[in-house]
Parts: C-alpha cells; structure tokens; sequence
C-alpha cells in the first residue's frame, strides 16, 4: 500500500496569481528533483508543469512517509515563505 502527499495552494487572481503559478511549478520541479535522486515518492513532471493550485507526491512507501512530509514542509517553505500551503497525506487507492 502506497500513500499520496497533497500539497494544495490558494486561486490567486491577477499579478499576484501568476506570481503563485510560477512558484508552483518551480515547487514541482524542486520535488521532482528530490524525489527522483533520493527515492522516497514519485512526482510527474508533465503534471508539475501544469499544476496550478495543487501538486501530488506519489508512491509514498509506508516507511518513507514521514520522512517524505518532513522533505515537502522543508521545500513548502522555502518557495513560500509568507504562508506555508496545505499539505495532507492519504492512501493510495489500490
């Protein structure tokens, strides 16, 4: 059984909005390149490069789900530093 990692961010409209859909995607890749080095969860890039209010780590290994959180809260923060996004973490459906 695999766990999901939901990282959902507020609709901004205007400057301000596509200020956030930059900084989204450039979340995306940060996991993206994480993940894809040191193992842990999964996130498709085609996905990441068109997210914009949500962005979904994958195939979370029961054992790697802390640590996997722990690795999402870090980077959150460091591409949002004034307000951290919503970050919930699920099973995966079989």
């Amino acid at each position: 059984m695999s766990w999901r990692i939901t990282i959902t961010f507020p609709k901004m409209v205007g400057d301000e909005g596509n200020d956030l859909l930059h900084r989204v995607r450039n979340l995306g890749e940060a996991l993206y390149g994480h993940f894809g080095v040191s193992g842990g969860g999964f996130v498709d890039l085609q996905k990441a490069d068109s997210a914009t209010t949500t962005l979904v780590v994958e195939r979370v290994g029961k054992r790697d789900v802390s640590r996997t959180l722990q690795v999402v809260r870090q980077l959150a923060s460091k591409h949002f530093p004034e307000r951290t996004p919503e970050i919930t973490k699920e099973k995966a459906a079989a």
